[in-house]
């Protein structure tokens, strides 16, 4: 967040602020999913949120290594 280039300083702002939702998301989930009797009483409601952490971590982990560290790779030294 300190570089010198504001294309990656908004860049990186943006990905800290989505890792703060995405953090809360999970933090919300593992509170929810605590045990396996909360899992057994709504099997598939814990199937469909952890489907959705998921798929949120693994689009954060592909816009990374696409977005972000492509834009460090193209910065000059």
């Amino acid at each position: 967040m300190a570089h010198p280039d504001e294309k990656m300083k908004e860049t990186a702002k943006r990905f800290q602020e989505e890792m703060g939702v995405i953090g809360e998301a999970v933090k919300i989930y593992s509170a929810k999913w605590v045990s396996a009797d909360s899992i057994i009483k709504q099997p598939s409601d814990f199937i469909d949120e952890t489907k959705l952490v998921f798929t949120s971590l693994t689009n954060r982990i592909m816009r990374e290594n696409n977005e972000l560290y492509r834009l460090l790779d193209e910065l000059p030294a």
